[in-house]
C-alpha cells in the first residue's frame, strides 16, 4: 500500500465533522499494457484482410517484375585444390595448416577474378564484343567504352565461396539470359589464363627451392658417412658388439666372486673380533670351545689322561686289597696328583698356543681376502667403465646412422617431390583450379522468385497493419473499459453500465432502465454498482453522494436516476437533488414540476420540505427551481451546507446531480459540502488524462472519492463484454443458459476473480462476487464462453 499522510478531522460550514480523506503520495503512472488476445478479437478481420491483400500484392508484384525487369544469373563453379607443396615447412597442405592456406588462396583468387584488370580483359574479349546486347549501351563512336563497361560489370559480377567447401561460385546477373552466360564464361576464360601464367612462375620457384634442399641433404649425408668411417673404421658396429659382449661376460663373472669374497671377509672379521673379546675378558682369557676340543685331541694330553686312568684303576685295586692307609695307596695318590697337575698345565699351555695360532691365522686370512676384494673391485670397475664407453660409442654410432638415414630419406622425398611437381605441371589442374560447371544459359530467372517475393510482401503487409494497430492501441488515451481506469493511479472502478444497445432487454429509455427492465443487464449492473457504493458509504458513515459527469453526454443524469430507483427498490429513503442549474433534467425524467426547487430552498424563500416533490417512481426530488432564481455561486454558501445537513437527517441517502466538471466548476465547489463523490465517464468518449486530472481536483476537496463508473460500454470496446452481457440477461430471464454443465466453470471463474482481487493492493478495488460482470474479464473466461456457445449451437 502507498503510504498516506495522517488524516485530520474537518468540519464543513453548518455540517457535522467527518474525517478528511487521506491523500496518497504521488505515484508514477501505470505503464500502458497491450492484450494480444484482445487486439486479435477486435481486429481479426483486419488481420485476415491484410493477409489477403499481401498475397494479392505479392502475386501482382511478381508477375509485374517478371514482365518488366527479370534478372538472369550466369554461373560458373570452380573447385580449388590443395597446394602442391609447402616447401618451407617440408609438409603437404593437409590438416589445419592446409585448410588455412587454401582459404587464403581462395580469398585471393576471388578478389583476382573480380578485379578491374580481369574484368577489362573480359569486356575486351571477342565473345563479349560480338555476342552480347549488354555491351551496346557502352558503345561510343562505334567502339566500346571498356572502363565504363568494366565498372558496370563489377557491379553485376560477384564471386563467393560456398560455406565449408572448396567451391567458389562466379555469378553475373543481367536482364538477358544469353548475355549472362556469355559474360560469365568470358570472365572464367580470362581468369584461368591469368592463373596459368602465374602458376608457371610459381612452379619454377618451387623446383628451384626443392633442388637446393636436395643438394643440402645429400651433402649432409656424405659428411655423416665420412665421420662414421673415421670413428669406427671399416668394422663399424660389429667390433663394438664383440667388445660389448666381452665386457658383459667379464662383469657377470666378477660380480659373484666379489660378493662371495665380501661375504667370507665379513665372517672372518666377525670371528676375529669375537676372539679378541675372549682374549681380553676380565676374569682371564676365555678359550673358545673349538680350541678346547682341539687341545683335548692332542697326543700328550691323551697320554696324560691314559696315565690318570691307569692310576685310578691301581688306586681302586690297592684300596680293596691294602686299605686306605697303606703306603702303596698313598704313593698312588701322590702320583695321581702329580699327573693331574701335569695334565692341567699341558692343557693350558696348548690352549694358549692354539688360541694365538688361530688369531694369527684369522689375521692372515683377512689380509688375503682384503687384497682379493680390492683386486676384484678394481677389475669390476674397469669392466663397467669399458661397458659404458662401448655403450656411448654404440649410441653415437646409432645417432649418426639415424641422421644419415634421415638425410637419405629426405633426399629421396625431395627427389620424389621434384618429380611430382614436374608431373603436376603437365596436368590440367596445375593451376589448383578445376571447373565443375561452365556457364550455361539459365532457364529460369533468378529474380523475381515467387517463393521468396510473395511471402515477403505478405509478411510486410501483415506486419505493417499489425504495427499500425499496435501503435494505435499504445497511443489510445480514451477510456474503453475498466482496464483503462485501473491504469490511473489511486483510481478504482465502481462498476460499468453497458450501452443501451448492448442490453438484450432493449429498455425504451436509459434513464429509467431499472424501472422499465428490472431483469435487464443495465438494471443488474446498477444493482452491482449500488452494492459497492453502499458498502463504501456505510464504511465511512456517509449519506450525501455527489455524482459528477466528466463531459457533457457522459450519462451522469441517467446513472444517478437509475441508482436512485435501485436504492428506493431496496426500501431506502432517497432524495435526488438537481444541482445542475445550467441544464437541469431530473424533473423531466421523474415527471415532477421544475419549481419550486433548489434555487428557492437555498435562497431562503422556501423551506426544504416545501421545495421537495415526490415522484411517481418512489423517490423524492429537489428540482433545480425557477430559471430566474438560479445563482450558481449559492452552491458554495453555508445555505447549501445547511440544506444538505437537513437532508442528511431526513433521508437514508442524498444524491446530487451536477453540471459536467469540464464545462463548469460547480462540481468541485459542491464536493466540499458532500460526504463522497463518484465520477461518471462515457466509454470511448473521455480520455484517461481527463479522468486523472478530475480525480486530482476532487482529492483537493473535503470529500472522499469512491471511484469511477464507466457508462456506455460496448462489446467492441474491450472484446470481452458482449458475451458476458448476453449470459447475464439469459440467466436473469431464466433462458436456461447456465446449465449444470456450465455452472462448475462459472464457479471456477468466480474463484479466479476472487484470487485476483485478494492479491491486489487494495481490497476495496474488488467488485461484488455475486455474478459481477463489471469485473475485468480474463482470457480464460472468454475461451470458456466460446466453448459454451459452440456447445449450445
Amino acid at each position: 500500500m502507498t503510504p498516506t499522510t495522517p488524516t485530520t478531522t474537518q468540519k464543513p460550514a453548518g455540517g457535522r465533522s467527518r474525517p478528511a480523506p487521506a491523500r496518497p503520495t504521488q505515484q508514477a503512472p501505470t505503464a500502458v499494457t497491450i492484450d494480444p488476445r484482445k487486439i486479435f478479437c477486435q481486429y481479426w478481420p483486419w488481420f485476415i484482410g491484410s493477409g489477403v491483400v499481401g498475397l494479392v500484392l505479392g502475386v501482382v508484384l511478381y508477375f509485374a517484375l517478371l514482365k518488366l525487369y527479370p534478372l538472369y544469373d550466369g554461373k560458373v563453379w570452380f573447385e580449388f585444390l590443395s597446394a602442391i607443396d609447402e616447401v618451407d615447412n617440408a609438409q603437404t597442405s593437409v590438416g589445419k595448416g592446409g585448410d588455412e592456406e587454401i582459404e587464403r588462396f581462395m580469398g585471393t583468387q576471388i578478389e583476382v577474378m573480380t578485379s578491374d584488370a580481369i574484368l577489362r580483359q573480359a569486356v575486351a574479349s571477342r565473345p563479349v564484343r560480338q555476342d552480347t546486347k549488354w555491351l551496346k549501351q557502352f558503345m561510343v563512336g562505334g567502339r566500346p567504352d571498356v572502363i565504363e563497361a568494366s565498372i558496370e560489370l563489377s557491379e553485376i559480377a560477384n564471386a563467393a565461396n560456398l560455406p565449408d567447401t572448396n567451391i567458389v561460385q562466379l555469378r553475373v546477373r543481367t536482364t538477358d539470359k544469353n548475355d549472362a552466360a556469355t559474360l560469365v564464361n568470358a570472365i572464367k576464360l580470362v581468369f584461368l589464363e591469368h592463373l596459368r601464367d602465374s602458376n608457371q612462375i610459381d612452379s619454377q620457384e618451387v623446383l628451384e627451392r626443392l633442388n637446393r634442399r636436395l643438394n643440402t641433404a645429400m651433402e649432409g649425408r656424405r659428411r655423416m658417412e665420412e665421420r662414421m668411417e673415421r670413428l669406427f673404421g671399416e668394422a663399424g658396429i660389429e667390433s663394438l658388439d664383440e667388445r660389448y659382449s666381452v665386457s658383459v661376460n667379464e662383469i657377470d663373472q666378477l660380480l659373484p666372486s666379489l660378493v662371495s669374497t665380501q661375504y667370507n671377509l665379513q665372517l672372518l672379521r666377525e670371528r676375529f673380533e669375537e676372539y679378541k673379546e675372549f682374549k681380553a675378558a676380565d676374569g682371564g682369557p676365555i678359550v673358545p670351545e673349538d680350541i678346547k676340543l682341539a687341545v683335548e685331541q692332542d697326543s700328550t694330553v691323551l697320554d696324560l689322561k691314559n696315565q690318570l686312568n691307569s692310576l685310578e684303576l691301581a688306586k681302586r685295586s690297592a684300596l680293596e686289597s691294602l686299605g686306605v692307609n697303606h703306603r702303596s695307596v698313598k704313593q698312588i695318590e701322590r702320583n695321581l696328583r702329580v699327573t693331574k697337575q701335569q695334565l692341567d698345565a699341558q692343557q693350558e699351555r696348548l690352549q694358549n698356543e692354539k688360541f694365538d695360532q688361530s688369531m694369527e691365522l684369522l689375521r692372515s686370512q683377512i689380509r688375503q681376502l682384503d687384497a682379493v676384494e680390492r683386486e676384484t673391485t678394481q677389475s669390476l670397475e674397469e669392466a663397467r667403465d669399458s661397458l659404458t664407453n662401448i655403450n656411448r660409442m654404440r649410441q653415437q654410432h646409432l645417432t649418426l646412422e639415424e641422421d644419415a638415414k634421415r638425410l637419405a630419406d629426405e633426399a629421396q622425398e625431395l627427389s620424389n617431390r621434384i618429380a611430382e611437381v614436374q608431373a603436376r605441371n603437365e596436368l590440367s589442374t596445375a593451376s589448383r583450379v578445376r571447373i565443375l560447371a561452365d556457364g550455361e544459359i539459365p532457364s529460369e530467372p533468378a529474380f523475381p522468385q515467387p517463393h521468396v517475393l510473395i511471402p515477403i510482401v505478405f509478411l510486410l503487409t501483415v506486419f505493417s497493419v499489425v504495427s499500425v494497430i499496435v501503435l494505435r492501441e499504445a497511443l489510445e488515451q480514451r477510456v474503453r473499459g475498466p482496464s483503462d481506469i485501473t491504469m490511473i493511479p489511486r483510481t478504482r472502478v465502481l462498476g460499468l453500465i453497458p450501452n443501451v444497445s448492448e442490453d438484450p432487454s432493449r429498455p425504451e429509455a436509459i434513464e429509467t432502465a431499472v424501472r422499465d427492465r428490472p431483469t435487464g443487464v443495465i438494471a443488474e449492473c446498477v444493482r452491482q454498482m449500488r452494492s459497492e457504493i453502499f458498502r463504501k458509504l456505510g464504511r465511512g458513515g456517509h449519506k450525501i453522494l455527489l455524482i459528477i459527469g466528466g463531459m457533457p453526454e457522459s450519462g451522469a443524469t441517467s446513472t444517478i436516476i437509475n441508482f436512485a430507483l435501485s436504492c428506493a427498490a431496496c426500501d431506502r429513503k432517497v432524495l435526488l437533488i438537481d444541482a445542475n442549474l445550467r441544464r437541469p433534467r431530473l424533473h423531466d425524467v421523474l415527471e415532477v414540476p421544475e419549481t419550486p426547487g433548489l434555487s428557492e430552498a437555498i435562497s431562503g424563500s422556501m423551506t426544504l420540505d416545501d421545495a421537495i416533490a415526490t415522484s411517481s417512481m418512489g423517490v423524492d426530488v429537489l428540482p433545480a427551481g425557477a430559471t430566474d432564481s438560479r445563482t450558481y455561486e449559492r452552491l458554495t454558501t453555508s445555505a447549501m451546507a445547511n440544506l444538505l445537513n437537513e437532508a442528511r437527517e431526513k433521508y437514508d441517502i442524498v444524491l446530487l446531480d451536477v453540471a459536467p466538471a469540464v464545462v463548469s466548476s460547480d462540481a468541485i465547489m459542491l464536493a466540499g459540502h458532500c460526504d463522497a463523490t463518484v465520477l461518471v465517464v462515457r466509454a470511448m468518449a473521455e480520455k484517461r488524462g481527463l479522468v486523472a486530472r478530475m480525480r486530482n481536483q476532487i482529492d483537493e476537496t473535503n470529500t472522499e472519492f469512491l471511484g469511477v463508473i464507466i457508462n456506455g460500454v460496448r462489446g467492441a470496446a474491450g472484446g470481452y463484454f458482449r458475451r458476458n452481457f448476453r449470459a447475464t440477461h439469459d440467466y436473469l430471464n431464466n433462458n436456461g443458459v447456465f446449465s449444470e454443465e456450465r455452472e462448475p466453470r462459472r464457479k471456477k471463474r468466480k474463484g479466479r476473480r476472487g484470487d485476483l482481487f485478494e492479491d491486489s493492493e487494495d481490497a476495496d478495488a474488488a467488485p461484488q462476487r455475486n455474478g459481477d460482470i463489471s469485473a475485468l474479464s480474463t482470457d480464460a473466461d472468454d475461451v470458456e464462453d466460446q466453448d459454451y456457445e459452440k456447445s449450445n449451437d
